[in-house]
């Protein structure tokens, strides 16, 4: 039996849902992919999340999307972000996530990472958990998926499908 993680880079899927004018439905994500795997043992689902910084109006609503999808059995890793002049804030996820799903690997073994991003930063991270004997799986939309993180990935699910039936 295949045993597979799940990993969301939440901030490329909801610039990625956001990009075709739709809210992120994580639970419906979940669901999409783990159809196209049955069968397969699901370890976990991880989603990589940012939170506003202190006094950030957005930060009350990032921190219900947070206990949302614990309670749906989502493990949620958190960064919180730093404020920029403008209003908006920044916190980069890309280390936190590579650094978990390498931790993984070593603890649980899967045979398959699914990762949601198509962030290019992530090619590394794909070259690396092949070596391994880890396949690696990349879910984005295609405008949204960087080249090297195309040729890196054992295979890539296009997300369009999934956006088409929301």
């Amino acid at each position: 039996m295949l045993r597979m993680v799940l990993v969301i880079d939440g901030e490329n899927f909801m610039g990625q849902a956001w990009s075709v004018r739709q809210w992120p439905d994580f639970l419906g994500l979940r669901e999409f992919l783990l159809s196209r795997r049955a069968g397969a043992f699901l370890l976990k689902v991880i989603a990589y999340l940012p939170l506003p910084p202190k006094g950030h109006a957005r930060r009350e609503d990032a921190e219900k999307l947070h206990e949302f999808l614990r309670a749906r059995g989502f493990e949620v890793e958190v960064k919180e972000g730093v404020a920029r002049e403008d209003g908006s804030f920044e916190a980069n996820l890309d280390t936190d996530v590579a650094a978990g799903v390498m931790e993984l690997a070593l603890t649980r073994r899967p045979d398959l990472v699914l990762l949601v991003s198509g962030d290019g930063d992530f090619a590394s991270l794909c070259r690396r958990l092949l070596r391994w004997g880890i396949h690696t799986e990349v879910a984005s939309l295609p405008r949204r998926l960087s080249g090297r993180l195309r040729k890196a990935a054992c295979s890539v699910i296009n997300l369009e499908p999934f956006f088409k039936a929301a």
